[in-house]
Parts: structure tokens; sequence; C-alpha cells
């Protein structure tokens, strides 16, 4: 490659710059403008008119592919998170604030906050009656890091993992390291209704197996749950409930079940209108 000679030099918008004492200037075969501009004694590059058409379509265009692999990044993430369909529109947007602002303020500052709280490995610990809004609140928080921050999400339940590991013992095609290595590497783990699944030993071990390494690896997890942290802490083991009571905030949901709640309201309208 040949140096660059001394006498030559850099523009911060024309490119590369040579010496000359030619005043005459090349001019573009399509346009008929010139192509070359003279700074400073220096014979300097000049774009024409067709020349900055062709690099506002290239901007465009690359513009659109950048939305493009966005998207199709986007919604890899939302089938690898495991979220179900009925979930999909389970957004911040979609929840009625007013009737759980505390869950609400606080799951929405998390989402917003999550780049300090996940350097730190800081989840949540979602605690209330059954519909109260924590599952709702807990997938409005994947939704808006896939979408806004592209951050790899897993959200299952405790009782559907463990489905998953023991089928891995009779289907020789799944493979519980992967598994494992998903759980481990995701941005964050959402263990949605906490307290359902029976646990054996077998399954105790497995669960501290997640919380350890992602506790290790300063991972956050996020669990929901109807039980109090007392009762948590009985379910889970000490191991457990230690490692989650470090890194993690926990926030009472006092609402009633909303999703009674909105039926019965939906029920009453159509019966006034009949």
């Amino acid at each position: 490659m040949e140096k660059i000679s001394a006498n030559w030099k850099l523009t911060n918008n024309s490119g590369l710059c040579i010496p000359t004492t030619d005043i005459k200037l090349e001019k573009c075969v399509d346009c008929g403008e010139e192509i070359y501009q003279v700074i400073d004694g220096f014979k300097c590059p000049k774009p024409c008119s067709c020349r900055k058409k062709e690099y506002e379509q290239f901007e465009k265009q690359a513009e659109l592919e950048k939305k493009r692999n966005r998207s199709e990044r986007v919604q890899r993430l939302f089938e690898s998170a495991n979220i179900g369909k009925r979930f999909m529109q389970r957004t911040f947007e979609t929840f009625d604030a007013s009737l759980e602002p505390l869950g609400y303020n606080a799951c929405k500052k998390y989402a917003e906050g999550f780049d300090k709280h996940k350097d730190k490995g800081e989840g949540l610990i979602l605690i209330g009656n059954y519909g109260a809004g924590k599952t709702h609140l807990a997938g409005a928080i994947a939704h808006y890091l896939i979408n806004e921050k592209l951050e790899s999400v897993v959200f299952i339940t405790l009782a559907g993992l463990l489905m998953q590991i023991k089928q891995c013992y009779e289907n020789k095609e799944l493979n519980e390291l992967e598994i494992m290595k998903a759980l481990q590497s995701a941005d964050l783990v959402i263990f949605d209704d906490v307290g359902k699944e029976k646990l054996t030993e077998w399954a105790r071990e497995r669960f501290f197996e997640i919380v350890n390494i992602r506790y290790e690896h300063m991972k956050p997890i996020i669990i929901t749950t109807n039980y109090d942290l007392a009762v948590l802490k009985q379910h889970i083991g000490d191991a457990i409930f230690s490692r989650l009571a470090e890194s993690n905030y926990a926030i009472k949901f006092k609402g009633k079940d909303y999703r009674i709640e909105k039926s019965m309201k939906e029920m009453l309208g159509k019966n006034k209108k009949s």
C-alpha cells in the first residue's frame, strides 16, 4: 500500500486532498458539475448533485436495512422469550395503573432503568393475590426490554421449566444443558407464579442451580408469587431465598383480582345495553 505523502492532507468533509496548481477541475460526466474544488492550494473532492442523490439513497437504504434487522431481532427475541399468546398484549400501555399504582410505577421504573439494575444483578419479587396484575406487569417489563433495549428475556413458569428438564430425560433430541445455557445467558429471566409447583428435592436442586449461577454472574431474576416472603422462603428453601433477598426488591401488590372486576364491569355494561 502506498503511503500518504506528507504534502497531502485529510479534510473533515472532502476526504483526501492533494497539492495542486492546476485550476482546471474535472466535471461529472452525468450532471456536468465540478467534482473537485481547491482549498488552500489543495485539490479536494466535491460531491456533485448526482453523487449527493446516490449518497442519500444509500443512507435511506442503510436505514431501512437497520430497521429490518432490528425488527427481525425483536421477533427472534420474542420467540425465545417464551411469552404466551395471551400475554403478548400485556404492556404498560394496556395496564390500568389506577388499579395498582405502586406496582405499576415500580415495574415501569425498573424497566426504564434496567441498564443500571442489570449491571448490579438486581431483580424484583412481585407479591400479591391472584389477578392483582403481577404477571401483566412482568410481561410489560419483558415487552419494554425487548422492544426498547433489545435485551434477551426468558419468561416461564417454574413448573413449566421443570417439565422441560424432565422431558430431556425421555427425549434425546432435547438437551438440559442447552436449557440451562439459555437461562444463564439471558439478560433477564422471569419466573411467573412461583409457588404453584410442587418442589421436590430434585426440583429444588434444579431451581437452585439456575438462581445460583445467575446470582454468581450478577444476572437479574424477576419472580411473581402469591406467597408472602415468609411462605416463599419456606417453599423454595433458605439457600435460594437468601440469594434472591440479597439482589431483589420486593413489591407488594394490594389490588383485588382485576381480571374478575374487569369481567364484571363488561358483563354489567352488556346487561345495561340489553
